[in-house]
């Protein structure tokens, strides 16, 4: 087995201080909840447990009845703060429907940057340098993410990028080159 290289082994190693939810996030998931209720065929929960380290804040059912799982995240800078345990899950379930979603307050108008659970280490090692699967800016935005997050289909766990050209732009270097330093190589 690869050592993973030193800024992922850095990143791994750092263990977040425990914090309550900040009043943003809190703000950012009834602005979310808000358009799923908008939105035909959405149903949203919010996880709330003592035991959750790394699982993502909801649980998401779309029309089509596939559930997602989505880390909401807050930044008024391009760092996306991911723990270690979050950049575990989103790796370990890359080929399901996990999302990073993050709200932006950098511009004028609140930006959300929605990420594939597949660039979780891109994200939380270049912010929000590495390409999202969909962006758009103010609360209509959120109905266009969620329909991203809807025509969502299968993802190659083998390579991060995206099997079909419709996903958009990949997160730049793939896993497999972050992971063995050798680009397109397992």
């Amino acid at each position: 087995m690869t050592k993973p290289p030193p800024s992922l082994k850095k990143l791994l190693a750092t263990t977040p201080e425990k914090k309550k939810k900040s009043r943003n996030e809190g703000k950012f998931w009834g602005d979310l909840r808000v358009a799923a209720n908008r939105a035909d065929g959405w149903r949203f929960r919010r996880v709330e447990t003592k035991f959750k380290d790394g699982f993502p804040d909801c649980v998401a059912k779309d029309p089509n009845q596939r559930i997602h799982f989505v880390e909401l995240k807050h930044t008024v800078s391009n760092t996306v703060a991911l723990s270690p345990l979050q950049v575990s899950f989103h790796n370990q379930f890359r080929a399901g429907l996990t999302w990073i979603l993050v709200k932006s307050d950098n511009a004028p108008d609140d930006k959300y940057y929605l990420y594939h659970g597949a660039s979780v280490i891109d994200l939380a090692l270049d912010g929000l340098k590495t390409p999202p699967y969909a962006l758009t800016a103010g609360k209509l935005g959120l109905s266009d993410i969620l329909a991203a997050m809807e025509n969502a289909k299968h993802v190659d766990i083998n390579t991060t990028h995206y099997t079909d050209e419709d996903y958009g732009p990949s997160a730049g270097d793939s896993w497999n080159s972050r992971r063995t330093g050798k680009a397109g190589q397992i």
